[in-house]
């Protein structure tokens, strides 16, 4: 199985290579999202605000099954590690 290795500061994935343009794309649109949110930081909007904290835990606390990654994925925010990778996925 041909495998592809991305590595950065938070770590290395080991990945199929038939995930390639996949994963690169999912990276490009994190990537593109967080220097967004950099920019309205520098603007004066915390990233607090950003990311809709204060409604994330008044859910949470309606109920205590609630993710934060749930809530993440509901105002549309980018996750990482979101791939499922059979060759060997680890990150460190």
């Amino acid at each position: 199985m041909n495998c592809f290795i991305f590595a950065d500061a938070d770590g290395l994935l080991f990945a199929p290579a038939e995930q390639e343009h996949e994963i690169l794309s999912t990276a490009h649109r994190i990537w593109k999202r967080e220097r967004w949110q950099a920019q309205e930081i520098q603007s004066g909007k915390k990233l607090r605000e950003q990311l809709q904290f204060g409604e994330y835990l008044a859910y949470c606390s309606t109920d205590d099954t609630y993710t934060f990654r749930q809530h993440l994925r509901e105002i549309g925010e980018p996750l990482r590690n979101v791939f499922s990778v059979s060759c060997l996925s680890t990150i460190f």
